[in-house]
Order: C-alpha cells, then structure tokens, then sequence
C-alpha cells in the first residue's frame, strides 16, 4: 500500500511538474507573440509617420528587415483605388511573429478655401466685406444678385478663419461662415451681419512653408512710365521690378517670376496670358501695390494670378533682435483677381481695395469698404494644402 501510495504521488508529482512546465512555455509563447504584435505596430506607425512626411511607407523588406527593440520587422506599401494606400507590417520576436495591416484614405485640402484667413488673428474694420462667387460661371457682377445697396452680394461661401480669433466691428460683412481656431472665439460686434457659423475649428489650419525656386537674380526691371513690356513664358529673377505710373506689364504663363521687391505704382496693369499656363510670382522682400492698379488673368480666374510673399513684417521680440521689417501696401482702389499667400506677415488691405480669390496669412486686418470676393473655383482648381492620410481601417492579420 505504501509503495502503490508513494508511486501515486510521484506521477502526481510528475505531471504538476509537466502542466507548470506547460504553463511556463505556454506564457513565454504568449509574451513573444504580444511583443511581436508590439512591434509590428511600432512598425506600421514609423511607417505612417513617413508616408505623412512625404517619404515612402515601404520600410525594409523579408529578406533585410529593419531591426526594433530586440526584434525585426518590415513594411510593404500598396496604393489601392482613390487614393487609398495599404501599409502591412511583419514582425519577428524571437520564435513569435505577427502581422498588422492599416489602410488609408489621402486627403489634399484646399489651400484657399477661404475669403482671408489669418493664422494668429483676422480683424474686419467697418463695412469690410466677404462674399463668395465662382468664376467658372462668369463674372461678379453677373453673379452679385442678392440683397441691394450695401447688402449687394453673390454667394454666401465668403468664409473667414483664423488659428486665432476674429473680431468683426460694427457694420461689417461676413456672407459666410468666421470660424476662429480652437479654443478661440469670433466677435460679432454692434450691427456687424455674420450668415453662417462662427463655432470655433477643432483642428489648427496647417500653414506650410513657401520654398524659393533656386534661380539666380538677374537684376532689376523697370516698365517705363505709361509703357508695355511682355515677359514670358519661363522662369527668371530679379533684385526689383518696378512698374511705373501708368504702364502695362504684360505676362505670357506658365511664368514663375522671383523678386527680391515688387511695386506697381498707380494706375498700373500686370496682365496675364494664362492660355498655356498660370502666372507664379514670389516676392521676398517688399511687396507694394498702389492705388489703382490692377492684377489679373486675361480670363479673370483667380487661379491663374497665385502671389507668394515670403515677406516678414510681423516682429516678434522674443526671437527677432535686429530686425528691419518688409514694405507692404495693398493701396485703396487696386483690385487683385488672384490668390495672395503670405505666412510669416501681416497684410492690411486699405479701404476699397478689391480681392477676387482668397487670402491667407500670418494675420489679416481689414479696413473700412475694403471687399473680398472668394472664388468658389479655387475649391477645385486652385493650390493644394498639405497633403494627410486618414485611417479607415486597422487589423490584426495574425
């Protein structure tokens, strides 16, 4: 009995041993499969973080994996339909691996999507004044059919925005929506008419950075007074252009012109053949536009007038010690049928200045009976903002 008992025992014993010992590699299997799992998903987010920087989602491959935290792995990268794209990750950990699979959805914003838009702030004087129209269906005038005398407008897509907030003074104008950044409010004060929503953005509004075409300066330009001078098509750069009072600077696109400072003085004209191509004008420095003069395609499309000003008048004292700011006018009675980009400055459009198109800067501020047009067209058919990525699915695969 007590050697039946002894030997009972002992396979009692044998196999706790055998079901711990069970347990043991049961565990150590599963921590190498989660940590295999964790891997792969370190991998899948390095790769998206590539794929939104402009890289490539496809990081090593099966045969040279990229090594992470003890483990490896490697990314594939598939571009489906509409703009879709397929990231797979596979992970080792030890004797353990897994795969993760995310699909995307590209989403390209429109840059100008708005009338003005101002990064830090937007401030509109008295009767300042947005609406909307689009130029594919003709001109203004044509399109402005409602309201009467000072309420006289078009479509109601003349949005306003900022990062920041928004203050609308008494008797201005917005037919549209003005949506601050968040956190941040839109003031409507006194008899100000405000048609849309003015809840605050959930998400800032990227600003991306202009990047200077590399063309060497080929000194300066000058439209003589009451002359004509036609440039184009190409690419070229000067320290200055000047066109003088009264004269008529005439642009054959695609043109891309750099300035180190631009000015038309009064009662001047920049026209452009926009038949082939649109007109690209990069200012750094001064950017001056008097009264009176005019900026447009010959076929009034805002999209094919796209002003980039890298000028910086905006100081900031706790990075700037010596600093000379940029020259900027947009003067009374001038009127612009184009898009104006201008990230590091602050642009003020005088009273009875006229903007057909969009305008986004650092900060906007709006005087008295100055109006802005934006055209619907640009929607479509104008520059595009930073490109993202939007998840639409993730999976365990194994």
């Amino acid at each position: 009995m007590i050697a039946v008992l002894v030997a009972g025992l002992a396979g009692l014993s044998l196999a706790m041993i055998a079901m711990t010992n069970s347990a043991r590699v049961e565990n150590r299997v599963s921590k190498q499969e989660i940590a295999a799992q964790a891997v792969a998903e370190a991998g899948i987010n390095l790769a998206y973080r590539s794929l939104a920087a402009g890289g490539s989602g496809a990081l090593g491959s099966a045969q040279a994996p990229q090594a992470y935290d003890g483990a490896t792995y490697y990314v594939t990268q598939t571009n489906g339909l509409n703009s879709t794209v397929t990231l797979r990750s596979t992970a080792e950990s030890q004797r353990a691996d897994s795969t993760v699979e995310m699909t995307l959805q590209l989403v390209v914003t429109p840059l100008f999507r708005w009338a003005a838009f101002g990064d830090d702030g937007l401030h509109m004087d008295s009767n300042a004044f947005t609406d909307s129209y689009n130029s594919l269906n003709g001109t203004y005038a044509a399109q402005a059919v409602n309201g009467a005398g000072a309420d006289l407008h078009a479509s109601t897509e003349g949005d306003v925005g900022s990062n920041g907030s928004i203050l609308m003074e008494q008797n201005s104008k917005v037919y549209g929506d003005a949506l601050p950044g968040p956190s941040n409010a839109a003031t409507v004060l006194g008899n100000a008419l405000l048609v849309g929503a003015s809840t605050p953005s959930p998400d800032l509004m990227d600003m991306p950075p202009l990047t200077l075409p590399a063309v060497a300066a080929g000194g300066p330009l000058s439209v003589p007074k009451n002359g004509t001078m036609t440039l184009g098509p190409g690419t070229v750069h000067y320290t200055t252009l000047l066109a003088n009072t009264g004269s008529t600077l005439n642009i054959v696109g695609p043109a891309t012109i750099i300035c180190d400072s631009f000015q038309l003085r009064s009662n001047t004209q920049l026209l452009v053949d926009a038949t082939n191509g649109p007109l690209q004008l990069y200012v750094v420095n001064d950017f001056l536009l008097n009264s009176n003069a005019t900026m447009r395609s010959t076929d009034y499309a805002s999209k094919n007038v796209q002003i980039n000003l890298l000028s910086d008048n905006v100081i900031d004292p706790d990075i700037d010690v010596d600093f000379d700011p940029d020259n900027m006018a947009f003067d009374s009675n001038s009127k612009i049928y184009g898009t104006i980009y201008a990230p590091n400055a602050r642009v003020e459009i005088d009273s009875n200045f006229e903007l057909f198109g969009s305008l986004v800067a650092r900060e906007v501020d709006l005087d008295s009976n100055c109006r802005i047009h934006f055209d619907e067209a640009l929607l479509t058919g104008g520059p595009m903002g930073v490109p993202e990525y939007q998840r639409v699915a993730w999976r365990v695969i194994e």
